[in-house]
C-alpha cells in the first residue's frame, strides 16, 4: 500500500470480511480486504489525487469520495466495474460548483440514510444532496462573518434527529434549516475554535474536539451543568489538538486521535462524572498525527490514518474486548 499521508478512511461489510477504503494525500484512493489485492484509483477517476473525506452509503454500497480541488465523486460498485458519478466543482474557489457542490475542496461528508451532507474548505454554505438527486444549500448561521469561508469539519446526528456540525468557528446544531447559536464550553470565553471532530454516543453524550483546547463532552441530561471537561494532556490526552473521534462498540468510551498520538477514553463506572483517558504508548503511535479513525462493521478492528500510512489493529490491542 502506498505510504502516503492518510486523510480519510471508511469501511463496509464485504463477502471477504471488512472492505477498507483509504483516502491519501497525493496518493488517491485505495481499497482492500484481508483476502483481496489492493485496488487503486487516481486523478483519472477522481479528478484530484488528494482524498480528504470518505463515507459509505449503507443502502446501496456506494462510496462518496471528497477530494481537495476535484470536488465529489460517488463510486457505485457494479460487479467488478467501477461506476463513477462525478460532481464537478466550479472553476472558481469562491462559488458553488455547477452540480451543486458548496466548494472544490471537500472537508467532510455525512450520510444519514436519506441524504448526503457535504462541506468544503472553500465553501459559503452546507451542500445537501437529496434522495431525488437534487442539491440544495443551507446558508451559514446568522452573524457569520461576511467573506469568511464556512467550513464544516465534522457532522453527526444527535438526539431528536438534529445534526451537530463542527466548523472552523465552533459547534452548531442544525434543526431542519435552522442553526443554533454556537455551543461553547463555559471555560471558553473567547472566539470559538475550530471543532474538527464530533460524535454522539449511545447515551446521547456529545464528544467534541474543541479547537486546540482538548476534549469536551456535552450531556443534555445534566440540565444544570451539561458540560464535562476540559479533558486535556493533563488528563491523559496525547495532545490537546483533537483530530478524530471513534466511539467504542462497547458503548463505554472512545478512541481519540490527536495531532501527536492516540488516547483511549472510557467511563469506568456509572457514577463517574467524566471519562478517564490514557495515551497509547505500545502501538508505535507516540507523536504520530492521527487524521482518521474507522472501526470495522464487525467491530473488531480499527484503521488508523496517520501522516505516513494506514495502520490496522484489533480493538483488543487497546484493551477493548472483541464482539
Amino acid at each position: 500500500m502506498s505510504e502516503e499521508g492518510v486523510l480519510a478512511s471508511a469501511a463496509q461489510s464485504d463477502v471477504d470480511g471488512t472492505r477498507w477504503w483509504v483516502g491519501m494525500s497525493g496518493g488517491g484512493l485505495e481499497t482492500f480486504t484481508a483476502r483481496s489485492a489492493h485496488v487503486s484509483y487516481d486523478f483519472r477517476d477522481l479528478v484530484a489525487d488528494t482524498v480528504a473525506a470518505l463515507a459509505v452509503d449503507e443502502r446501496n454500497g456506494r462510496i462518496w469520495v471528497g477530494t481537495s480541488g476535484g470536488g465529489l465523486t460517488i463510486l457505485g460498485q457494479e460487479g467488478q466495474q467501477a461506476d463513477w458519478r462525478p460532481y464537478s466543482p466550479a472553476a472558481s474557489y469562491t462559488r458553488a460548483g455547477r452540480d451543486g457542490l458548496p466548494g472544490c475542496r471537500v472537508s467532510t461528508i455525512y450520510l444519514d440514510g436519506e441524504r448526503g451532507y457535504v462541506g468544503a474548505w472553500d465553501g459559503h454554505s452546507l451542500g445537501i444532496l437529496e434522495a431525488d438527486g437534487q442539491w440544495r444549500h443551507i446558508a451559514p448561521p446568522s452573524g457569520w462573518q461576511e467573506g469568511v469561508y464556512f467550513i464544516p469539519f465534522s457532522i453527526t446526528k444527535g438526539p431528536a434527529g438534529a445534526l451537530w456540525v463542527g466548523t472552523n468557528y465552533g459547534l452548531y446544531r442544525l434543526n431542519g434549516d435552522g442553526w443554533s447559536h454556537p455551543y461553547q464550553p463555559p471555560w471558553d470565553n473567547g472566539t470559538p475554535g475550530a471543532v474538527r471532530a464530533v460524535a454522539v454516543d449511545e447515551n446521547k453524550v456529545i464528544w467534541i474536539g474543541v479547537g486546540s483546547e482538548g476534549l469536551a463532552l456535552y450531556d443534555e441530561r445534566l440540565a444544570d451543568s451539561p458540560w464535562i471537561g476540559p479533558i486535556t494532556t493533563h488528563d491523559g490526552l496525547a495532545s490537546n489538538d483533537v483530530r478524530a473521534i471513534a466511539l467504542l462498540p462497547t458503548g463505554d468510551g472512545a478512541l481519540v486521535g490527536t495531532k501527536a498520538g492516540l488516547s483511549i477514553c472510557r467511563w469506568k463506572g456509572e457514577t463517574e462524572k467524566r471519562p478517564e483517558c490514557e495515551v497509547n504508548r505500545e502501538l508505535d503511535l507516540m507523536g504520530a498525527p492521527i487524521h482518521s479513525l474507522t472501526i470495522s462493521p464487525e467491530a473488531d478492528q480499527v484503521l488508523i490514518g496517520t501522516a505516513n500510512q494506514a495502520l490496522i489493529f484489533r480493538l483488543s490491542d487497546f484493551g477493548v474486548p472483541d464482539n
